[in-house]
């Protein structure tokens, strides 16, 4: 005759232990899933800023003062292709009045009429654009909508805020550079044109034997004024004038 033995069932706080284990352990894995999904979406944009290009408009109202350059730089460490410009208000510069079809207006310039084809990581263009004193006292922001490409195509379009009157009343330091180095050379150049021989015309260096030979020149004729001088002051009776010497 066979034995069998039934398995003994659970008690019900053992089921409700179960239940709650296996519902803790799926919480776990499901933020642990949402936590790696976070991270690597992180990853991702950190890595697609930093192989992106970043292409920035500003004005530059320090570095030639009191010249305003604008500059179009790309920041980014990726090839910026088609790049082009939208300026609302557009530009206006006190140098429009000055146009000509060699020197058109600021904002008929082929930069910001065709744009630019390739703006590679690290290169800044340098624009003129108007001057401090040729500007408005209650200068108005300008926007400007920046289109370009990068890696794989994507496309970009970013609005930038220019605004010029945050720099009226700054002080600022005249630094010399290299241009000033460039400056006085040029008048040292045109100072040393001027120079000839002759007497009074020039910068004359001797050598310590040329200057005593000059010195015995200048006793020698000296001597014969005074020869001169006496001979002329007795044939008409009259006192010897004195020369004084050389120092």
């Amino acid at each position: 005759m066979g034995c069998f033995i039934a398995a003994a069932s659970p008690e019900p706080w053992q089921s409700t232990v179960m239940a709650v284990s296996t519902a803790v352990t799926a919480g776990i894995l499901l933020a642990a899933a949402i936590f790696a999904y976070q991270q690597a979406r992180q990853t991702r944009l950190l890595r697609e800023a930093q192989a992106r290009p970043f292409v920035v408009v500003d004005f530059d109202a320090q570095s030639e003062r009191p010249l305003i350059m604008l500059t179009i730089a790309n920041r980014g460490s990726t090839l910026a292709r088609d790049v082009t410009f939208e300026f609302d208000p557009p530009l206006v510069s006190s140098f429009d009045t000055q146009a000509t079809a060699d020197a058109p207006k600021i904002a008929d310039l082929n930069i910001f009429k065709r744009g630019v084809p390739s703006l590679a990581p690290g290169k800044v263009v340098s624009i003129l654009f108007d001057t401090a004193l040729g500007r408005p006292s209650d200068e108005k922001p300008l926007v400007v909508r920046v289109r370009y490409k990068g890696e794989g195509r994507r496309t970009y379009a970013e609005d930038q805020v220019l605004d010029l009157s945050i720099y009226w009343g700054s002080t600022y330091v005249i630094r010399n550079d290299i241009h000033d180095v460039h400056e006085r050379l040029q008048e040292i150049k045109r100072i040393m044109e001027g120079w000839r021989t002759g007497f009074g015309n020039g910068l004359l260096v001797l050598s310590p034997r040329h200057v005593r030979e000059r010195q015995e020149q200048w006793r020698r004729r000296q001597d014969e004024m005074r020869a001169q001088q006496k001979e002329r002051a007795q044939a008409e009776g009259r006192a010897e004038p004195e020369v004084n010497p050389p120092d």
